[in-house]
């Protein structure tokens, strides 16, 4: 995927569908990473960046 031409509806069907968040800098998208798991202790899930 070409994280320079990423939308705001790609974001939000990463999310939806495969359960991913946009990790932002700048207001650029760096990658996306899996959400933190609710049943852990709270710290975030160690998913790869894609």
């Amino acid at each position: 995927m070409n994280l320079e031409a990423v939308t705001v509806q790609d974001c939000i069907e990463m999310h939806d569908y495969k359960g991913l968040t946009a990790v932002l800098n700048d207001g650029r998208v760096l990658g996306f990473r899996a959400e933190k798991d609710p049943a852990s202790d709270g710290r975030p899930a160690q998913g790869q960046a894609i």
